[in-house]
């Protein structure tokens, strides 16, 4: 039975607060000879995010001169710049590129020892780790990141780091932990009435509502966090509904529902340049063709998913590519190359998931949690203390 590649709602941590200017304005800002270098960096930086909504390649282009403008010179719109470069390549599936910006991004703030940067960049290299499969580093990164939010009591950001510890958790296949951090996000979401970081929540939960079988119920949170998104007029995360909206129709065998979902957000995947969304849909839509008993259509959907994986490196992407096809291989009576993709699959499998892997994992977690323990239990006696010299 081939395992359906599901869209993870991953929550990224950005550090720049919007001016209230159009970008004509900005940009005669930019270009006006008496506009110091380092205001010039910034508007650079609110131009590029500009263009990044529109998916206009020229965001990259304004995140750099804001980083030559800064380099060396102006602390925060050189980190802000870097940061920037970074997210915006691992978006558009770029890992190399990314490592490349966000590592020098950790450095500079692991040198000012800014805890609050320290987290947003450990959780942006969290996830590009985690998009290439190197799950260790990824979990690695997130508690780090926790560890920052938690220090300054950022709620957002714990929101944030839950739910991103909680995916590394679903992909190893351990679903009580990965549960156990969803329900944590969602549980401060709602307290804090933070409705788009309650949509990733919702989604996240819907995922292991599909693996214990409960499609309605994950389709009903997936409804409820299309509402959200739709209301925030946010595309990708909009995208991220329709994908996983036609996985649960997909399990209920409406499958024209599903397909109409998948394109929706195929759609929007293609028109922002998001190469790992557009080769998970591929994956999808040929194992929905499966389930047709469509097996020529499937392998050509499986073909095309796992080449655009392959060129950005998404081994998970790949594992599940090539299960698809070997299924859909064996059907047609092709055992021969049924088996090659299948050996292919397992020694992917066995790259991303093992033992060692998984133990690994509960150890960095475990560690995480005796420390923040002992921290708790050192504050409790240093109260315990200054209570008593109150006293006597």
């Amino acid at each position: 039975m081939i395992k359906q590649f599901y869209i993870i709602i991953i929550c990224f941590l950005l550090a720049f607060k919007s001016f209230c200017y159009s970008l004509d304005s900005l940009q005669q800002l930019y270009s006006n000879n008496t506009t110091p270098d380092s205001t010039k960096a910034f508007i650079g930086i609110q131009i590029g995010e500009i263009y990044s909504k529109s998916a206009n390649d020229s965001a990259a282009v304004y995140y750099k001169k804001s980083y030559h403008l800064s380099k060396k010179k102006y602390y925060n719109s050189e980190y802000l710049s870097l940061l920037k470069l970074g997210v915006y390549y691992d978006m558009h599936s770029q890992s190399d590129s990314a490592f490349k910006y966000l590592k020098l991004a950790y450095q500079l703030a692991k040198k000012q020892n800014n805890h609050n940067q320290i987290g947003q960049v450990s959780n942006s290299l969290g996830i590009v780790y985690w998009r290439i499969g190197n799950y260790k580093l990824a979990l690695d990164y997130y508690l780090k990141a926790l560890k920052s939010a938690e220090s300054i009591q950022d709620t957002n950001q714990i929101i944030k780091m839950n739910d991103n510890i909680g995916h590394v958790f679903y992909y190893q296949k351990n679903m009580v932990k990965a549960l156990k951090h969803y329900q944590v996000a969602e549980k401060i979401a709602l307290l804090k009435n933070n409705e788009a970081l309650l949509s990733g929540a919702l989604q996240n939960i819907g995922l292991i509502k599909i693996a214990e079988n409960d499609y309605l119920g994950a389709i009903e949170n997936y409804k409820k966090a299309l509402e959200i998104e739709i209301k925030a007029e946010n595309p990708f995360g909009m995208a991220n509904c329709y994908q996983n909206l036609a996985i649960g129709y997909k399990h209920l065998e409406k499958y024209n529902l599903a397909i109409q979902n998948y394109l929706e957000s195929k759609k929007i995947y293609e028109e922002y340049g998001y190469i790992e969304g557009v080769a998970q849909t591929w994956v999808n839509l040929g194992e929905l063709e499966v389930k047709r008993d469509n097996f020529n259509q499937a392998i050509e959907y499986f073909d095309k998913g796992y080449n655009l994986c392959l060129e950005i490196k998404s081994t998970e992407g790949q594992k599940f590519a090539l299960l698809g096809k070997s299924e859909a291989l064996e059907k047609i009576g092709n055992t021969k190359e049924a088996l090659i993709a299948f050996k292919e699959y397992t020694e992917l499998k066995d790259s991303l998931l093992n033992e060692a892997n998984f133990k690994q994992l509960n150890e960095l977690e475990t560690k995480f949690e005796t420390e923040k323990k002992e921290k708790e239990i050192t504050l409790l006696l240093k109260n315990k203390e200054v209570d008593e010299l109150k006293l006597s």
